[in-house]
């Protein structure tokens, strides 16, 4: 199936020496379409965007999450945001235990399990 192939394509992606593949990456993520993809393409691009960009990726991704994290969020928001805060326990810093401490006091249970399931995973857990 196609999205079978972008997952492949995502995580061979993760482990390119090529500097320019985050750029690439984010240019496909910040497509209208991303939205619509299913939600393992989009954990899958996010976590390897997250892994390729590092520090770097913090921003981007934390919109992501507090957006989806709003109480007004549309549930395609929602969705984004539960795999930008699984994508967020790639990135090890206090910025991103931030995010994911405001993202687990979230109204949104997806988004608060999810970013309790990454906090976890940053902090040693089995996650």
């Amino acid at each position: 199936r196609d999205d079978r192939i972008k997952i492949a394509a995502a995580k061979a992606l993760a482990n390119s020496k090529n500097p320019d593949a985050g750029l690439a990456l984010k240019n496909y993520i910040i497509k209208l379409e991303f939205a619509d993809a299913p939600y393992l393409v989009q954990e899958a691009f996010l976590r390897t965007f997250a892994r390729l960009n590092q520090v770097w990726s913090l921003r981007f991704l934390t919109k992501f999450v507090k957006k989806g994290a709003a109480m007004l969020a549309r549930p395609k928001e929602e969705e984004l945001a539960v795999a930008a805060a699984k994508a967020l326990a790639e990135v090890p810093t206090q910025r991103t235990i931030d995010c994911l401490e405001d993202a687990a006091k979230s109204r949104k249970k997806k988004v608060r399990d999810a970013a309790k399931e990454a906090l976890e995973k940053l902090k040693g857990g089995k996650a």
